[in-house]
């Protein structure tokens, strides 16, 4: 008496949210963007304005995104698909707020317990990269947001899928 062979379930893979071959294209602008930095040690030290070097830093961080959008597209993925949808409802939209205002607020605190403790003396990198004057502070908010914005997509919404 042989038993029927139960049927097993085909293990599945995970759906790509791209090609392999895009995923390495983004991976190399990626790196390549890094060594381009790293060898120009920033467009300060070439003598260029902060606000040019803002400037180009946001057009890298938003050409890397529609990479990332764009493969995803040809992956047939959606962008909200990519970043996890919307809420669902007011409640979960507050909650996600609440978490991020007291991580700023936790973080604020921990960083300015650090800083008493450290005492770290004037930077003369950092104050050069810092916005001086109402154009540069507009370009490092807008830098500021295109990074958060981009970076998240790329990372977390694209590698890490």
């Amino acid at each position: 008496m042989n038993a029927p062979a139960i049927a097993q379930p085909e293990p599945t893979t995970p759906k790509l949210i791209a090609p392999l071959w895009h995923t390495g294209i983004l991976l190399a602008a990626l790196g390549g963007l890094a060594a381009w930095s790293a060898l120009q040690h920033g467009l300060l030290a070439s003598g260029q304005s902060r606000a040019a070097s803002y400037i180009v830093t946001i057009a890298c961080e938003w050409l890397l995104f529609g990479l990332a959008a764009w493969g995803a597209h040809m992956g047939g993925v959606s962008i909200s698909t990519v970043v996890g949808g919307r809420w669902s409802t007011p409640e979960l939209f507050l909650r996600d707020l609440g978490i991020g205002a007291l991580f700023l607020l936790g973080s604020s605190v921990a960083l300015a317990g650090l800083s008493a403790v450290l005492r770290p003396g004037p930077n003369a990198n950092i104050a050069r990269m810092l916005p001086h004057g109402r154009v540069e502070i507009a370009l490092w908010v807008v830098l500021s947001l295109s990074a958060g914005i981009c970076e998240e997509f790329v990372t977390r919404g694209y590698l890490q899928k």
